[in-house]
């Protein structure tokens, strides 16, 4: 097994690699190509382990305050 392989949905990236390079940013690089944030699901802290990701996509969504009276605000939050 490579000591990373991933694709849109997540990957793996071996313990071994992580101690000599920063895995988080490959992990966050890699999920940024298709427009995805990084979860970070397990990590296997012994020689021949691996530390496991999921790329995600982030739920935009748009919040605006609206106060009702002086004594009650409410938030309205629209899905884009």
């Amino acid at each position: 097994m490579p000591p990373f392989k991933a694709n849109d949905t997540g990957g793996i990236i071996a313990y071994s690699l992580a101690s000599t390079t920063d895995a988080r940013q490959l992990a966050v690089d890699h999920c940024a190509g298709y427009g995805k944030v990084v979860k970070f699901l397990a990590v296997q802290p012994y020689p021949g382990g691996y530390i496991s990701f999921a790329c995600r996509w982030v739920a935009l969504r748009r919040c605006r305050a609206a106060a009702a009276d002086a004594l009650l605000s409410r938030i309205v939050c629209l899905t884009e």
